[in-house]
């Protein structure tokens, strides 16, 4: 399973989109029913959810052993 859809939560959590999702003029994010998508334009979601723009990638990890 995958995490929460950021649309439509009972209780307002912080949200984060990867600044990269802003070259697409539309992106598709869970529509809070297991299987449904919708389209959507990324700034219109920030907009929408208050959202915090990102760069949220990490590379090269080295983990300890």
């Amino acid at each position: 399973r995958g995490g929460c859809t950021p649309i439509g939560l009972t209780t307002p959590f912080p949200t984060f989109i990867r600044s990269a999702c802003l070259q697409f003029d539309t992106i598709y994010i869970g529509a809070g029913v297991r299987g449904l998508q919708i389209a959507i334009n990324p700034n219109a979601l920030i907009e929408f959810i208050g959202a915090s723009v990102q760069d949220i990638i990490v590379q090269n990890v080295v983990q300890d052993e």
